[in-house]
């Protein structure tokens, strides 16, 4: 605005001084017609000169009247002008004064709006938080149904396993039993060729041992009804054990959605409640701040005072803080001796402790920081090397691992549910072989006792040595002869351990081959069968370490159910190197289930282990392990 104001006044000045120069030039052309016509006429000339200098006093005369004017206007136009510039002044001042309250009254407007809309962020957040409680609890719902239908599944196709199981094992055995009877005919038909050509005698010494045989069969056959009836009552007693975890399940439930339903009603009340008190807050601030100001005025006054009395205080105050100073001075004093000869004790206490543990410290930091020295060089120079290339390599892999291993644990887990089934198939099938070809080999050795024993009878009644015996040449040992055959043979006891096997991450299948290198004992009296929870012996943890081992190894043994049964913690380190340093500390110390902790090495390019001595030594730990756990049934 000024400079417009500047600009017009500056207009104005330009346009008054070209006025006058033509207004001077308009006399001037005046005053040449005058004095041209009087020049031509020829009057006197002294008459002339005065009528002219008259004319000329009067155009002076003028010409100053008129700058006289002028020189007024211009004035009269700067004061309008200094006027429109103040009143300009004023009116911007007004507008700025205006335009400070709208912006101080729309800042109050946009904190009123943030407020607003925190709350409203607040409410929705609280909403937000409400569905998604709701949500999971759902969720959590949906997946115990699940689980607890998959559990009754299973449970009800492993009876249906055991059942044929049975049914299979009772056409056996009375196929073998058929198998029996007709052999047994057959030799008693070759028996009866054989009695005829004997005498008497060995007639009545095979109707004993005929009745000697049919006590022990009977003493079998009573042992094998023993044995099922106890089977019978076991099954039994575990159906009513699980019925009863069921119904305890089942009521621990109910419990937890009647706590939930209160929780919710009780969190309704309470957003209720704060909402009244929000509402009550705010209109006690806007009473507070007024009171505020009653109270500020009321304040100043009294601060006026107070600052007189807290000077006089002060002063009481140092003289009291010095008296005190001196009798806190004296009492430190006399503590710091007491303490400085107690310290004094203790420090030579401890300096003995300390001398002691520092040998053995020092002599185990030896071992360690070679060991550590050595494997931190080759960790050093690897990292370097496949940081640079991962890192490279990792933005592109990210998302085709993701969707692979995607695919991987999809198909690992088709795959191991089948592996599972084949497995145990194969164990039954082996496991009824081996019976089988057990009870063949008692029965063979049963004949040949038996036909060794016939023949001594028959050597007592002739007392004739027989080919391939020889007479012993003692007195007390006349007609006695020695037959290896006769010597009875001895059938090692032979060891089993039912173990139980819980993998806590991705292992790459790792875990499989473990359990299989395991079952290849190298004792042949014992074997590994894998079985549930409730029958094992032993458990084996399979922890694959993700993040830290003194986070997973927590983390994986809370998956175990509570109780006392012996656990062994197989440690797996995802990589490639065979040098691999793992931690020194025994999980055994510390863990009280925890019986063998084994470290060992595995990566998916193998795949599953790493062919290295530190993973045959953990099979060879974990084999001698469950060998002392090991009970014979034979």
């Amino acid at each position: 605005m000024t400079e417009h104001l500047r600009a017009a006044g500056e207009g104005d000045l330009s346009q008054s001084e070209d006025q006058m120069e033509e207004d001077t030039t308009q006399q001037a052309a005046d005053s040449g017609s005058v004095k041209s016509p009087e020049r031509r006429s020829s009057g006197p000339p002294a008459a002339d000169q005065a009528e002219e200098e008259k004319e000329e006093k009067k155009q002076k005369e003028e010409k100053k009247q008129e700058e006289e004017k002028e020189e007024k206007e211009q004035k009269k136009e700067e004061k309008e002008q200094k006027k429109e510039k103040e009143e300009q002044k004023k009116e911007k001042e007004e507008k700025k004064e205006k335009e400070q309250k709208k912006e101080k009254e729309e800042k109050e407007q946009k904190k009123e709006k943030e407020q607003k809309k925190e709350k409203e962020e607040k409410e929705e957040k609280e909403e937000k938080k409400e569905k998604e409680q709701k949500k999971e609890k759902e969720e959590k719902k949906e997946k115990e149904e699940k689980e607890q239908k998959k559990e009754k599944e299973e449970k009800k196709e492993k009876e249906e396993k055991e059942q044929k199981e049975e049914k299979e094992q009772k056409k056996e055995k009375e196929e073998k039993k058929e198998k029996e009877e007709k052999k047994e005919k057959e030799q008693k038909e070759e028996k009866k060729q054989e009695e005829e050509k004997e005498e008497k005698e060995q007639k009545k010494e095979e109707k004993e041992q005929k009745k000697e045989k049919e006590e022990q069969k009977k003493e079998k056959e009573e042992k094998k009804e023993k044995e099922q009836k106890k089977e019978k009552e076991e099954k039994e007693q575990k159906k009513e054990k699980e019925q009863k975890k069921e119904k305890e399940e089942k009521e621990e439930k109910e419990e937890k959605k009647e706590k939930e339903q209160k929780k919710e009603k009780e969190e309704k009340k309470e957003k209720e409640e704060k909402e009244q008190k929000k509402e009550k807050e705010e209109k006690e601030q806007k009473k507070e701040k007024e009171q505020k100001k009653e109270k500020e005025e009321k304040e100043e006054k009294e601060e006026k005072k107070e600052k007189e009395q807290k000077k006089e205080k002060e002063e009481k105050k140092e003289k009291e803080e010095k008296e005190q100073k001196k009798e806190k001075e004296e009492k430190k004093e006399k503590e710091e001796k007491e303490q400085k000869k107690e310290k004094e004790e203790k420090k030579e206490k401890e300096q003995k402790k300390e001398k002691e543990e520092k040998k053995e410290k020092e002599e185990q930091k030896k071992e360690k920081e070679e060991k550590k020295e050595k494997e931190e060089k080759e960790e050093k120079e690897q990292k370097e090397k496949e940081e640079k290339k991962e890192k490279e390599e990792q933005k592109k892999e990210k998302e085709e691992k993701k969707e692979k291993e995607e695919k991987k644990e999809k198909e690992q887990k088709k795959e191991k549910e089948e592996k599972k089934e084949k497995e145990e198939q194969k164990k039954e099938k082996e496991e009824k072989k081996e019976k089988e070809e057990k009870k063949e080999k008692e029965q063979k050795k049963e004949k040949e006792v038996q036909k060794v024993q016939r023949i001594q009878k028959v050597q007592k009644v002739q007392k004739v040595p027989s080919a391939g015996q020889k007479l012993s040449w003692w007195p007390w040992s006349k007609g006695k002869t020695s037959t290896p055959s006769a010597q009875p043979l001895r059938i090692p006891p032979v060891y089993t351990v039912k173990v139980h096997s819980v993998s806590t991450g991705l292992t790459c299948g790792a875990d499989g081959e473990i359990l299989e290198k395991v079952k290849n004992m190298r004792w042949p009296t014992t074997q590994v069968k894998i079985t549930d929870y409730q029958e094992c012996d032993i458990i084996i943890v399979f922890c694959p370490i993700t993040s830290r081992v003194g986070l997973d190894v927590p983390a994986a043994m809370r998956k175990i159910p509570a109780g006392d049964k012996p656990v062994i913690l197989v440690l797996m380190h995802h990589t490639r190197d065979d040098d691999f340093s793992t931690n020194v500390k025994k999980w055994s110390e510390t863990c009280q289930n925890v019986v063998l902790d084994v470290h060992v090495l595995f990566h998916e390019t193998q795949p599953g282990l790493l062919k290295c001595p530190r993973n045959d030594e953990a099979v060879h730990q974990i084999q001698t392990e469950l060998k002392a756990h090991s009970r014979s049934w034979f």
